[in-house]
């Protein structure tokens, strides 16, 4: 019998490598299975959404032949690679349905790269390919495999590339100034698509749009206009004071929106609610919130931009008052600018003026003011510099003599001056103390140290009375002011009220005085402008909208260099609040605020009088039209406004009125703004503060108003805003203000009053109409040898077009109407009542010479005149020339007087506007000397062409011409010789882009760019016409598409140019 025997050790070993080798084997076959069935589905996966992306493409292009668009060449990828595997472009989250990529860490699992090429001899048609390719683990950034691809060749009406003309076109449109004869709410998107139409008539000519949407940035950070945008006016109560009119109900019942908020980026209140655009958002300037000095208005601006950019949005326009300005002191980068203003009759007007508001704290320092201002805006090189202190209450009799101010905090940016450098006296005195003028001791009077890079100089002990001192003192009487010689209820005077010095002050024996409190004088400042701020109290980092905003007052001075030109006029203001000695002595204040006596206590202010034109307005007219008119010459400008009666009103911003359908009795409302009477507050009104007379039917109420506390009666203690000095709400409304930045209306609140409701003013303010006069204000000029100057007439006649108009569907392809209702027609030879300024020395010395263009013996008219009258030379549509009096600027202004009809409407108008602007700048050309536009030259890229593919190419040789003629090969005009060349000089900028034009770069260094953008050291010169671009690294210059862009600038002149580009392939 055998014994049991088990397992022994050696087999036992044997059996479990065998059972071993089976398990891994398994292991690893369930392993590879596994791994095998993952990448299944991720081919199958990749397979799905290239052929999915194809029938997107495929779809895409069947919906559009119809439609005529180019759909295809911009879904090309180039080298780049994109995680979003669709071609909905709505779609910007990778993960996202139909999307459906995998986030892997920082990066995707999957990434897809489309590539459109061109097939020679078939403009038609597109060979697409489409890849999907895999990331690594451990780099999920970067594509690694490729796991699907297809290729199909879908046909498509995108037009080959050819060779394009830019114009820049500055539209303004202010999106809180109303138009008249034309809505700004509905005329920006229709001249969008105007633009669009004669881009689709014109295919090589496009129009590089600037909309200028904006006056400027508002003063007072935290001013909040309010919209009504659900209720209507006609049937709800404008809660607060200052608004913009939105939604109102016609008297057929339609709805119709005078503002429209959706238009505005500003900060607006919006039916309660705050819109406040986080990259855009700003400060609204308008007739209330005035606009900040021009400094600052180029640092918020900049600000902007790099905000804008950070964020991946467009950077905004400038603002009008920054074009205005560059025009007139940086003209070269403006040269030629052709611009269209679209408020009709109406002329915006940035509100500016170039003096600071006081610094203030309602919440602390109640009604209590300080202010800086240097005695001369300018001063020469190497001139010692007098800063003038102002402190005072905007309630004086609230006030003890002796009150005052701890702490004033003058912060110098930007420059450490020693104190050795720096003398300070200061002015003493009360009713019950005598008044005289001391050194200011230091660490008693004054502290002087640093701040950071800038220096501080701490006042202590600032007074705010500055009442008369009792006259019983001998040597003291008249010291300090009389009560009956404030200004507006203040004791604040910062001009120089005597003849031509600062040598009347608080101890002058005077009726009127300069009221500053200290005087510091800074001695060895180098040429350079200065900013200065001025703070109540020690903290330096008031002045944001987040901490006490309206606690910093920033002025500035230049040494040594010039201010900018809307620096150096007063524009807007009562000229006694106008600080400076130069500003008076050149007669650079506001001459139309208010008639100081010649012989009065106000000294040498000998050009004012009691308001401008018929209306007499209280601004400076005649200084707004210059700024535009010297810019429009500085430039060799060409502008145009739609229709109308030019410039026959005006609008700084949130003015309301019509006496046109569909608003012909002005804009109705409930009355509560508008009365200090409870029983009236909901009574219906219509209301115009454009027009100074009723019209339409009901009641209308008329003129400019100013807002004022509801009292009823009004009495001598009654508030009012001061808008000239950025008094817009009383310090007792402050905690209303910082949550709402407005007042409220109604009983016990506040209402719009006119004028004469107080006895400060001499005047009511009666509109914004400028009237007839406005025009010959505009142009400051006359035809050689004359007197005549520029006037619309009101003439319900017609005119006819002229020969040359009929030229206009040639050139554009798109219709004119031969005979048009026109009751604006215009002469140069206009000879009756003169704008005041007419005859004074300064607008003379201004004068510019008036004429029509003759070319070829046809004078620049496009539409003549059936005018019966006394006038000649009349004519409904044209070009006037603007020469000025030394002949060496000129400038063109088209000019409208067409009638909108049925079968001519905004749509047809705005068209023709800007057809006749880009005929008057290919006129131009024609013209000799500083008259001459020079044209934009035509290039053609002629290698490589549209559909070259290259193999691993280390040089693609990049040539071009250029020839002088029209967007279409054609001559510019008719009048143009074959042969036609210029002389002026052109530069080449080449670039290229691997993401279809989403980003361009430079060919020489590959260091980013824009397309259309100018950097002349990165240009080559005319002598160049071929490139050899080195792509020979294939890191930078991988496998994929590619466009190459070759644009043409003439040397000298920013604006406008003309450019090729071509697609190609690099193979690698």
């Amino acid at each position: 019998m055998m014994k049991n025997k088990g397992f022994s050790l050696v087999e036992m070993l044997i059996t479990i490598v065998i059972l071993s080798i089976i398990i891994l084997s398994m292991t690893r076959i369930q392993y590879f299975m596994s791994k095998h069935t993952v990448r299944i589905k991720e081919k199958t996966f990749a397979t799905q959404k290239v052929i999915q992306m194809m029938e997107e493409l495929r779809s895409f292009v069947s919906g559009s032949e119809k439609k005529q668009i180019d759909v295809l060449d911009d879904y090309d990828d180039g080298s780049k690679f994109n995680p979003i595997l669709s071609t909905d472009r709505n779609i910007i989250d990778a993960s996202a349905s139909p999307s459906n990529n995998i986030q892997v860490g920082k990066g995707w699992k999957y990434f897809r790269k489309i590539t459109v090429l061109r097939i020679p001899e078939e403009p038609f048609t597109r060979k697409v390919y489409i890849r999907i390719y895999k990331t690594s683990i451990t780099n999920p950034l970067a594509p690694i495999e490729t796991l699907a691809e297809t290729v199909s060749v879908l046909k498509t009406i995108a037009t080959e590339y050819t060779s394009i003309q830019v114009v820049d076109l500055y539209i303004i449109a202010i999106e809180n100034v109303p138009g008249w004869w034309s809505s700004i709410a509905r005329m920006k998107p229709m001249f969008e698509s105007i633009i669009q139409d004669l881009k689709t008539r014109c295919p090589q000519l496009e129009i590089r749009q600037h909309w200028i949407t904006r006056l400027a940035y508002g003063r007072d950070l935290q001013y909040l206009p309010y919209i009504n945008n659900t209720l209507y006016t006609n049937s709800s109560i404008m809660k607060y004071i200052y608004f913009y009119p939105g939604l109102m109900k016609l008297s057929g019942g339609a709805d119709y929106i005078y503002y429209d908020a959706d238009k505005i980026r500003g900060r607006i209140n919006v039916d309660d609610s705050i819109k406040n655009d986080d990259v855009y958002g700003y400060a609204m300037c308008d007739m209330y919130n005035h606009a900040v000095r021009y400094p600052e208005e180029e640092k918020l601006y900049n600000e902007a931009v790099k905000l804008a950019k950070d964020n991946g949005k467009t950077p905004p326009e400038y603002s009008l008052r920054m074009l205005l300005e560059k025009m007139n002191s940086e003209s070269e980068k403006f040269k030629n600018i052709i611009l269209i203003n679209l408020h009709g009759e109406l002329i915006p007007f940035p509100p500016m003026r170039n003096y600071s508001d006081a610094a203030k704290d309602p919440q602390n320092e109640d009604n209590k003011r300080v202010v800086t201002h240097p005695e001369k805006l300018r001063y020469s090189a190497g001139e010692d510099v007098n800063l003038r202190v102002y402190s005072y209450v905007t309630n004086p009799d609230s006030w003890s003599q002796n009150a005052d101010v701890d702490w004033i905090s003058i912060l110098i940016k930007d420059t450490h001056i020693n104190s050795s450098r720096i003398d300070i006296d200061k002015i003493v005195g009360n009713r019950n103390s005598n008044y005289g003028k001391d050194p200011a001791n230091q660490f008693v009077d004054y502290f002087h140290s640093y701040s950071g890079s800038d220096t501080l100089i701490r006042l202590r002990n600032s007074p705010l009375r500055h009442e008369e001192r009792d006259t019983f003192i001998p040597g003291q009487q008249k010291k300090g002011l009389n009560p009956a010689y404030r200004l507006y209820g203040m004791e604040y005077i910062p001009c120089p009220v005597d003849n031509n010095n600062f040598n009347t002050d608080l101890d002058s024996q005077t009726n009127v005085k300069n009221t500053a409190r200290w005087i510091i004088k800074i001695k060895g400042l180098p040429s350079n402008y200065y900013t200065i701020e001025t703070r109540i109290g020690d903290n330096l980092n008031t002045g944001t909208l987040t901490n006490k905003p309206s606690n910093l007052s920033r002025t500035y001075v230049w040494i040594g260099v010039t201010p900018p030109v809307t620096e150096q006029y007063q524009f807007i203001g009562d000229p006694r609040h106008c600080p400076y000695l130069d500003t008076k002595q050149s007669h650079y204040y506001n001459w139309y605020y208010i008639q100081i006596p010649i012989t009065g206590d106000y000294k040498n202010f000998d050009q004012t009088i009691s308001g401008w034109g018929n209306d007499r307005h209280e601004i400076d007219v005649p200084r707004f039209f210059q700024m535009y008119r010297q810019g429009l010459l500085n430039t060799t400008a060409i502008w145009t406004t739609l229709n109308g009666f030019s410039f026959y009103y005006y609008g700084f911003g949130g003015e309301f009125g019509s006496d046109q359908d569909p608003l012909p009795s002005a804009i109705p409302f409930l009355k509560q703004p508008w009365t200090n009477v409870n029983s009236e507050d909901t009574k219906s009104v219509y209301v115009d503060e454009i027009l100074p007379y009723t019209h339409g039917v009901g009641p209308v109420l008329i003129n400019s108003r100013i807002v004022a506390e509801r009292d009823n009666p009004i009495t001598s203690n009654t508030w009012y805003a001061k808008y000239w000095l950025g008094e817009l709400y009383p310090d007792s409304e402050y905690n209303l203000w910082k949550q709402k930045g407005n007042l409220r209306t109604g009983n016990n609140n506040f209402f719009r009053t006119l004028h004469s409701d107080f006895s400060v003013f001499d005047r009511n303010r009666e509109s914004v109409r400028l009237a007839s006069i406005a025009c010959a204000s505009f142009v400051n000029g006359s035809p050689l040898g004359t007197d005549e100057y520029f006037r619309h007439e009101f003439f319900g006649g017609i005119g006819n077009a002229t020969s040359l108009g009929q030229t206009l569907p040639v050139i554009f392809n798109t219709p004119i109407l031969q005979t048009i209702g026109a009751s604006r027609p215009f002469t140069i030879h206009f000879s009756g009542s003169k704008p005041p300024e007419w005859n004074d020395t300064e607008y003379k010395n201004q004068r510019t010479i008036t004429s029509i263009p003759v070319i070829s013996g046809k004078p620049r008219v496009y539409y003549d005149s059936n005018y019966i009258g006394s006038l000649i030379d009349v004519n409904s549509s044209g070009l006037v020339k603007l020469n000025n009096n030394t002949y060496n600027k000129s400038c063109y202004l088209i000019f409208s007087g067409l009638n909108i009809q049925a079968n001519f409407g905004p749509g047809p108008l705005g068209k023709y506007s800007i057809t006749t602007l880009l005929r008057t700048f290919l006129d131009a050309g024609q013209f000799t000397g500083y008259e001459k536009i020079p044209q934009i030259p035509l290039l053609d890229l002629t290698n490589p062409n549209t559909y070259d593919e290259f193999n691993n190419p280390d040089t693609i040789n990049i040539q071009w011409n250029t020839q002088w003629k029209r967007w279409d090969g054609n001559n510019y005009t008719a009048e143009y010789p074959d042969d036609y060349s210029e002389s002026t000089p052109l530069v080449y900028a080449i670039k290229y882009s691997n993401d279809n034009g989403k980003t361009w770069y430079y060919c020489d260094d590959n260091s980013i760019t824009f397309a259309g953008r100018k950097e002349i050291l990165k240009t080559l010169p005319i002598s160049f016409s071929s490139y050899p671009w080195d792509v020979s690294d294939a890191s930078k210059f991988p496998k994929g598409s590619y466009i190459i862009r070759v644009e043409c600038f003439r040397k000298d002149i920013d604006l406008h140019y003309g450019y090729d580009q071509i697609q190609i392939y690099i193979n690698r």
